[in-house]
């Protein structure tokens, strides 16, 4: 059975505060036994990434969060159940951020209650310095409770400092006026007490000041590192419930990383089309158009099978934008920029170092050959026949690459064959006659 989950842990990228990598976070958590580590950096789920990777390699339950810095100079940190209280998390990050300087974030608590769905909230009320301040901060956090319900917490942060005392006492009797459960924690700002100096020197340069006049700015002790099982136990031994609670809160929160995926932006399609079928009916399109109507048999079924791949990688919206621009261009007869390596639209429609299909475990984009492309391109001769006019008939000379860096010769280029046609120009110059883009190209 789990003993507790840290649930308040801040990475270097809370920036000029946290004093670890979230990577060293996860590590430690891995090697103290702990099954569960919430990143909740200061305005921002910059470090999530990094994190989520050495969590999934290391079999670490990591919870996405954040702490928000609320109108007031209250804090609140928020925890994403799902996947849509992960989005919900961002958007309040990204209104924060908009409205202030770069490095300031602010969220009004009535927008962090109108994005509540998907989220626990817990109340720290570590910026109380006196009973009046627990007093006006009283209706934001009802506020809260009556917008997150039983999502809603108190956070009783102990990191053995004597004004924690009258701070938690004024919690609980808040907690108790508004039936809101309390669970411990501490602010962790570094995997290992070791860091504590490097914390200071951090500190000390966020607020523009020397250590001997660092005064109250900086940490008092170094009681802000992830703590063992039994080290949070003993400091919290007076309430186990509310080590216990943290458990339970980590148990609501299931959202992880690998649930969300990158979408392309969707695309205006007439008729309540796909963007699948869209594409398709554009490729058939420019296929007869480019053989006056007599597309041959291999041909047709090149472009069914990049058709095919490209469905399946999801790379409809990427090839639609693509033909917006050729056909933007087409009026005013602009020459269309060939795209480089990596976004090479050779062939028929499907670049080639697309055509290569990922196996099985593998994403698309590990399946691609890209280092190979860029060394072709490095040694691609630089100096091209001129653009041929209609019924020129080009033949492009061998060309020999240079030697590489390792000092090996490369394969020479291939001779290309080939005779231009109206509207391809250089294009088809420089490819032998090959078309240089897409079937939906002019």
């Amino acid at each position: 059975m789990e003993s507790y989950a840290p649930l308040w842990c801040k990475s270097n990228y809370s920036f000029l505060e946290g004093a670890s990598h979230p990577g060293e976070l996860v590590e430690q958590a891995h090697a103290l036994g702990l099954q569960t580590l919430a990143l909740t950096d200061r305005d921002g789920v910059y470090g999530v990434v990094r994190a989520h990777v050495r969590a999934r390699e290391l079999g670490v339950h990591l919870i996405c969060g954040a702490q928000l810095s609320l109108d007031g100079g209250a804090q609140v940190v928020l925890l994403a159940q799902d996947r849509v209280g992960y989005a919900n998390l961002c958007r309040l990050i990204t209104r924060g951020r908009r409205r202030h300087a770069k490095g300031g974030c602010r969220v009004a608590v009535d927008e962090v209650c109108g994005h509540a769905e998907g989220l626990l909230a817990l109340w720290p009320g570590a910026h109380w310095t006196a009973e009046a301040d627990a007093d006006r901060d009283r209706p934001a956090l009802a506020a809260l409770c009556g917008a997150f319900g039983d999502r809603a917490y108190g956070l009783l942060a102990r990191h053995r400092l004597p004004g924690e005392v009258p701070r938690e006492g004024w919690l609980r009797a808040r907690a108790r006026e508004l039936r809101l459960p309390l669970a411990a924690a501490s602010e962790v700002l570094y995997h290992t007490p070791a860091r504590r100096d490097l914390q200071d020197v951090l500190t000390c340069i966020r607020h523009g000041v020397s250590l001997p006049r660092a005064g109250r700015r900086i940490r008092a002790n170094a009681e802000h590192g992830l703590k063992a099982p039994a080290a949070f136990g003993a400091l919290c031994r007076d309430d186990p419930a509310a080590v216990a609670r943290t458990v339970e809160i980590a148990s609501r929160c299931r959202f992880s990383l690998d649930a969300i995926r990158y979408r392309y932006p969707s695309e205006r399609l007439p008729d309540g089309a796909t963007a699948s079928d869209w594409l398709r009916r554009l490729a058939e399109e420019g296929a007869r158009r480019r053989f006056d109507g007599r597309v041959p048999a291999s041909v047709q079924a090149q472009i069914v099978r990049e058709l095919d791949l490209i469905d399946e990688l999801d790379y409809c919206g990427y090839f639609l934008t693509m033909w917006e621009i050729v056909e933007f261009c087409r009026p005013e007869r602009h020459p269309v920029p060939r795209p480089g390596v990596g976004g090479q639209l050779g062939g028929l429609l499907l670049p080639r170092h697309h055509r290569r299909r990922p196996g099985p475990g593998r994403s698309a984009v590990r399946a691609l050959p890209v280092a190979r492309a860029r060394r072709a391109a490095r040694h691609r001769p630089r100096h091209h026949a001129r653009a041929p006019g209609r019924g020129d008939s080009v033949r492009l000379r061998e060309v020999r690459a240079r030697p590489g860096g390792d000092g090996r010769q490369r394969r020479p280029l291939p001779l290309a064959l080939g005779r231009a046609r109206g509207g391809e120009g250089a294009g088809a110059a420089r490819d032998g006659g090959r078309p240089a883009g897409p079937v939906v190209q002019p």
